[in-house]
């Protein structure tokens, strides 16, 4: 195509198109990404999320406390139950607190809300039983997509090991377990 200099050019950058999720019309954001994920540590562009450090943290500790021993070094069941916890955390926000955004799932907990909550069919990313739709897509859920770069980052998690196969938290994550266990004992 021709474009002559009398003619006015439309913004077509700016046109919606359905091949992308994100809002990043002139490209410029994912290098100022770069930029301050590289000279602050753990900043991304969920940081406005961070309770969610804390509720990831609090959740592997959960996870170690209460799965059975065959199954602790297992990322599969690990995984199983961060993404069950993601989905339970999404439905009882929309249920208890509908007006704060931000909630990872909360869509689906939104259109789903009103039927028999079951994990399982929304969460298990092999459940025979989700018709190619649970409340997130990605395998690792939204701990897997946004999470677990910038918890390793500010030294809150391990990445699985050859020894424990699971994702574990630092001393410092367990600074951010709320502490339950303390009063009973």
């Amino acid at each position: 195509m021709i474009y002559k200099t009398d003619e006015p050019i439309e913004p077509f950058w700016a046109e919606f198109s359905s091949e992308s999720n994100g809002r990043d019309p002139l490209a410029i954001q994912n290098s100022s990404v770069v930029i301050y994920s590289k000279t602050i540590r753990g900043i991304t562009n969920v940081t406005n999320r961070i309770r969610y450090n804390g509720f990831y943290c609090w959740l592997m500790d959960s996870i170690l406390r209460e799965v059975n021993n065959g199954e602790r070094n297992s990322l599969e069941e690990q995984t199983r139950y961060i993404r069950r916890g993601e989905l339970l955390l999404a439905f009882m926000m929309v249920n208890e607190y509908p007006e704060v955004t931000g909630v990872s799932g909360s869509s689906y907990a939104k259109n789903n809300i009103d039927a028999i909550i079951d994990l399982a069919t929304g969460a298990d990313w092999d459940s025979p039983n989700r018709k190619n739709k649970t409340y997130w897509q990605g395998k690792l859920g939204a701990f897997g997509q946004y999470f677990i770069g910038s918890m390793r980052d500010l030294d809150l998690i391990y990445y699985p090991k050859e020894d424990l196969n699971i994702y574990t938290i630092t001393e410092h994550g367990s600074e951010l377990v709320l502490f339950p266990y303390a009063a009973t004992g």
